[in-house]
């Protein structure tokens, strides 16, 4: 009897479940106080309008045309119900609420292309994985990993030098305009390397350059294929070898896996050799044998992403915010100066920054960095809200960016107010606390959210104290924000800083 290779048999294997996990009924909406959107097509629903990067406007506009901040949305045989309601959003992510998977649009997507990158389908890795083995266990990793104090410790002191050291470039350029979103990129670049891999990640890598390139394309590439019209994989099929965009982020996918390899060998060899686990690398590889290979590998690699992308691009669209608006810079170098008179601000001085922290927060509330989050309804009982029924393998589309937008929760919605967050309020001037939830929320909230805030504003700190920010000829002062999996601002943010 002939034997399909193992290869083939596990890929069949993958596509008998995807094809069982997506033959779901769409919610049952009658007597529902959650409307349709608009314009659906045959067969493919909305799908043709979500795609990147203005999926996110196309989304807002829908809200604001049906005066509705939670509606049901298609994509062919899919129908998420997509979130800008804080009531529903609490619903979906409150403890033991069963919506803890990741959206049923994207798994097969990962599975897929899991198995191409690393020979593993089920190695998706902490960010995109369902199921208590292999997502639970990596979760933990994280979370031990993160909440060690000597890790806490460690961290808050590579942050410190690297503000430093981004100070210092910006001095070097002499008040030329710079595009500080490149700039704050490789900072943080530099700062989760070190605290994933206990490495110079550049020297580690052996070309830091192509370090980027290629975690830029991952981003790019799974904005591509998971919002491309037609998303084969979203009804269990494989992913076809003709798909271009499918293509570059295998191929992108590799080579990352290449460079990041070498550099987990390495921390692998050090315990081996009596070291005491410092990264979170060490906390994966602690975790053999319940990590095959490819997991370590693959789990690394995101958290490399992760940290990379989304503190640089709060940040970059913060100094945009605040480049047209020198008052709030003088009175953000006044409060950093009174909170660390003697030199540069560290993390035991970032309580006394209220109006940094405020400006921060109205920054991520209008441009959060990951603006959806995809949730999966994992319960056998049905699930129902406002009329409306969901079965198991239902999925919801939470989106941070519709919440902080949504003109029912937040006056002057679209306004930039960091006033909103003074006071001692979690959300300023809106009354629901899961009106802000750029960090998502629950069991699959950001794991890593206390130290991006804290990097986040000693970064920022170091700069409105230290320079005086004007837009550079050219540079709108109105942000552009276009998504690939996160949101950045379209052609970068160009400024001039000029010491002060």
């Amino acid at each position: 009897m002939l034997r399909p290779p193992a290869f083939a048999a596990r890929r069949l294997r993958a596509a008998a479940r995807r094809r069982k996990s997506l033959a779901v009924a769409a919610p049952s909406t009658d007597g529902s106080s959650i409307p349709t959107a608009p314009g659906r097509l045959p067969l493919v629903g909305h799908a043709l309008n979500f795609k990147p990067p203005k999926m996110h406007e196309y989304l807002e506009g829908v809200a604001r045309d049906l005066d509705a901040w939670a509606f049901v949305a298609h994509f062919g045989p899919r129908t998420p119900v997509v979130v800008g309601d804080p009531a529903l959003a609490q619903a979906l992510l409150a403890p033991r609420s069963g919506w803890t998977g990741r959206s049923a649009a994207v798994l097969p997507f990962f599975r897929d292309s899991s198995d191409a990158i690393v020979g593993d389908p089920e190695a998706q890795g902490v960010a995109f994985a369902n199921g208590h083995f292999h997502w639970g266990l990596a979760r933990k990793a994280s979370e031990d990993g993160l909440l060690k104090t000597s890790f806490v410790k460690r961290s808050h002191a590579i942050i410190k030098d690297k503000a430093a050291e981004l100070g210092g470039i910006l001095r070097d350029a002499g008040g030329a305009p710079v595009d500080v979103q490149t700039l704050f990129a490789r900072t943080a670049l530099d700062i989760v390397g070190s605290l994933a891999f206990e490495a110079d990640i550049g020297s580690a890598a052996g070309d830091k350059a192509e370090l980027e390139h290629r975690l830029k394309a991952i981003f790019t590439g799974i904005g591509e294929c998971i919002g491309a019209p037609l998303p084969y994989w979203r009804w269990g099929f494989p992913a076809p070898a003709s798909a271009p965009a499918y293509d570059r982020y295998v191929d992108n996918g590799k080579r990352l896996v290449e460079l990041v390899r070498p550099i987990v060998d390495a921390r692998r060899e050090a315990l081996a050799a009596g070291a005491e686990p410092t990264c979170f690398v060490d906390m994966l590889l602690d975790e053999a044998p319940a990590y095959s290979d490819a997991e370590v590998i693959w789990n690394a690699t995101q958290i490399l992403g992760a940290g990379y992308d989304t503190t640089s691009n709060t940040l970059a669209f913060t100094t945009l915010l605040l480049a047209s608006r020198p008052e709030l810079q003088r009175a953000l170098r006044d409060e950093v100066t009174a909170a660390a008179p003697a030199g540069a601000v560290g993390a035991d001085d970032v309580a006394k920054l209220p109006l940094l922290n405020a400006v921060l927060k109205e920054s991520m509330r209008l441009y959060p960095a990951a603006p959806f989050l995809g949730r999966l309804y994992e319960k056998d009982e049905a699930f129902a809200y406002g009329g409306a029924t969901f079965e198991r393998n239902a999925s919801a589309l939470v989106s941070p960016y519709l919440l902080g937008r949504n003109a029912q929760v937040w006056p002057d919605a679209l306004e930039f107010r960091p006033e909103r967050f003074l006071g001692g309020q979690r959300a300023g001037d809106a009354s629901h606390a899961y009106a802000w939830l750029p960090f998502g929320f629950g069991a699959r909230g950001c794991v890593g959210m206390k130290l991006a805030m804290i990097e986040a504003k000693l970064l920022l700190a170091g700069v409105v104290a230290d320079f005086h920010m004007e837009l550079a000829p050219g540079q709108s002062p109105e942000p552009d924000p276009v998504l690939a999996l996160t949101l950045s601002n379209a052609g970068g943010v160009h400024l001039a800083l000029t010491p002060v």
